[in-house]
């Protein structure tokens, strides 16, 4: 209920406490704001229970730049605000959820100097309500910040594996919807305690591996039946290489993902996720692929697939998102053989192990030999949010603690009551089938070489294009800053924040931003073109050596 401070400005309480100062609310609220944002300038800052807009004032009044958003709980304190901020959501009457309001309000060039404050009191009075919101926010912002780190990290080795991977990959196709059970195993730690398990699974069922769990699988004889893989960095390719002499296991992959060999030597059913660069490519060389939406995780993309796959239902083995003991993978994983050779008398493996996984690690409550980290958290949170994936049913075999959202399986017997293929053989697990004969190698080479010089152009249009009050509007400019953002993705999050903010510094800032990617697009476009031509060569010299044979 609103009350009044014994200096007459308005205030509130619930059951008797006062949620602001009694005194001066306003100086209470500076006081606050000074101190968390000490030495800080955001340009972008959240109030989580922003109540009665104390809060909201002294932000303004300390930082005037800033963008404010604001995270209210009570419909009565909203409507008597003494401040508003600049996008405002409330649990009671605002259209929409609270992740729909930060997806809509808080673009990415904003997460970099993103501020977080919280008004406790206001939270403790709403509970739960206020509990929830708090996870949701944090979660949000977590996964936003883990695709910009991932994008930052890896964009210009995307572009680099999928120039490799349209060039030399031999592509399959989906076949009609398999219409039994998918087992995916992960490489958790009990995916060892699950390993009789899969090797007794009923026949009619398909098991699937992701790379980090193809090592134990096939030392125990477990051998899957589809390999997915998304990852796009040098660790995928090692995983792969569990797969050498076993050409006839498939492997479903976006163009994105690690260029391994093993990728090379067998049938590889193509996942396109809605990237420019995977249009543009599967386009250009009229691939066969599955749409599939992005997922955070390999795993997710997995569900994903099962679920176009025509699957009755998914079953998860090892998917953990937990550290067990000092072990975040059973022994046998492919780390296993990096890490050894780290180690000496004053620092053994386990303790290898230690640093690596606990160190940081967070126990679970109730589970002392259990640790979480904040990047399995945001794992988690991605499972916990996959809608698109809910038309085929997930489970766990043997889980974990952590909440996934998905029911525990306690045994695989009874899994194929009810599909659709009463006696499969083997070989029908596979949901795959060769793709009709694709282009010869020369005719790919020149249609890769034609979306080099197209995205090359694009890129050199951004200096003359950047300045236009129209800029982004048009669906060649959304096409520049899609592929600028791939190149140099912190340059690209400077130029947008340059563009919006104006002011005497943006010119100078836009033109810094602009030099930065073009840079970076002339670099990795040279490297592009020099394999291409070479490859274009190689090809040739082996054609010219292939005739004189002939």
């Amino acid at each position: 209920q609103l009350t009044r401070t014994r200096s007459g400005t308005l205030s509130a309480e619930s059951a008797g406490r006062s949620i602001y100062s009694r005194y001066d609310p306003q100086l209470e609220a500076t006081r606050y704001v000074a101190h968390e944002l000490a030495d800080r300038d955001p340009g972008t800052v959240i109030v989580l229970g922003a109540g009665l807009g104390y809060l909201t004032a002294a932000v303004r009044h300390a930082h005037p730049r800033a963008r404010i958003l604001a995270v209210c709980f009570s419909r009565l304190l909203f409507e008597h605000r003494i401040a508003s901020a600049d996008r405002e959501w409330c649990a009671e009457g605002s259209p929409g959820s609270l992740t729909q309001f930060l997806e809509r309000e808080l673009p990415d060039e904003d997460l970099e100097g993103v501020a977080f404050l919280e008004w406790v009191p206001l939270l403790r009075t709403f509970g739960s309500a206020a509990t929830e919101s708090a996870v949701i926010l944090r979660d949000f912002l977590d996964r936003r910040m883990a695709t910009l780190a991932t994008e930052r990290a890896f964009g210009s080795r995307w572009m680099r594996n999928s120039v490799a991977n349209a060039l030399s990959l031999r592509p399959a196709v989906l076949r009609s919807r398999i219409g039994v059970p998918v087992i995916i195993a992960a490489a958790g730690p009990s995916l060892h305690g699950a390993i009789q398990a899969l090797a007794d699974r009923p026949r009619d069922t398909s098991l699937w591996a992701l790379p980090s769990a193809l090592p134990i699988l096939l030392s125990a004889g477990c051998r899957p039946d589809l390999v997915i893989a998304t990852d796009a960095g040098y660790y995928a390719t090692t995983h792969l290489r569990a797969l050498a002499g076993e050409e006839t296991i498939p492997i479903a992959a976006p163009l994105s993902a690690a260029a391994a060999p093993a990728m090379r030597r067998r049938q590889v059913l193509l996942l396109d996720q809605g990237s420019w660069y995977e249009r543009d490519l599967l386009q250009a060389l009229q691939l066969p692929a599955v749409q599939l939406p992005p997922h955070g995780t390999v795993a997710g993309t997995a569900w994903y697939l099962a679920a176009a796959a025509g699957a009755t239902r998914v079953v998860y083995v090892g998917l953990d998102l937990c550290v067990h003991d000092v072990r975040s993978h059973p022994r046998g994983h492919s780390f296993d053989r990096l890490l050894l050779p780290e180690q000496y008398r004053l620092r053994p493996y386990y303790h290898v192990l230690y640093e690596r996984t606990c160190a940081e690690g967070v126990r679970l409550p109730g589970h002392p030999h259990l640790r979480t980290s904040r990047s399995l958290h945001t794992y988690a949170a991605w499972f916990r949010d996959a809608p698109l994936a809910r038309t085929v049913p997930a489970v766990r075999l043997y889980p974990s603690p952590v909440d996934l959202a998905m029911e525990a399986c306690t045994t695989l017997s009874d899994l194929a009551k009810g599909s659709s293929a009463a006696e499969s053989a083997p070989s029908a697990r596979s949901p795959l089938s060769a793709a009709q004969r694709s282009a010869e190698t020369a005719g790919r080479r020149a249609a890769v070489a034609g979306c080099l010089r197209e995205w090359r152009r694009a890129v050199e249009r951004l200096p003359e294009r950047i300045s236009s009050p129209q800029f982004g509007s048009g669906s060649a400019d959304r096409r520049t800053l899609e592929i600028c953002r791939t190149i140099d993705t912190a340059a690209y999050l400077r130029l947008m924040r340059a563009r919006r903010g104006g002011g005497a510094a943006a010119g100078t800032q836009l033109e810094e931003a602009c030099g930065e990617i073009l840079l970076s697009a002339r670099r990795i476009f040279d490297l592009l073109e020099r394999r291409v031509e070479q490859g274009i060569e190689q090809q040739a010299e082996r054609d010219e050596e292939r005739h004189r044979a002939r």
